[in-house]
């Protein structure tokens, strides 16, 4: 049971980091920004909205969000940061075998 919670968030943080790879190298960085919070602010929502429910009830607000849209927004905030670094250093290379 530990092992399948584990698998999901690391699942959720890995297809986060994809998503986020893909639109920071396609797209701007500001999407990947927009979209991580958009993400962390759906989590916010969600925890927001357990603590008004009772009991379990609480629970199937407060566990997706904290297993899978949290893991899901940091992982695409990562995986765009580390298109925007590749993206630099490939220019900084550019830049450096375009001077003569």
């Amino acid at each position: 049971m530990v092992w399948a919670l584990i698998a999901v968030v690391l699942g959720a943080a890995l297809v986060g980091a994809v998503i986020g790879y893909i639109l920071g190298r396609v797209t701007s960085g500001k999407v990947v920004l927009i979209l991580t919070l958009a993400g962390l602010g759906g989590m916010g929502l969600m925890l927001f909205l357990g603590r008004q429910q009772t009991g379990f009830d609480g629970l199937g607000y407060v566990l997706p969000a904290v297993l899978v849209l949290g893991p899901l927004a940091l992982g695409c905030g990562g995986g765009g940061l580390l298109a925007g670094f590749a993206r630099r250093r490939e220019a900084a290379m550019a830049d450096r075998l375009s001077d003569p």
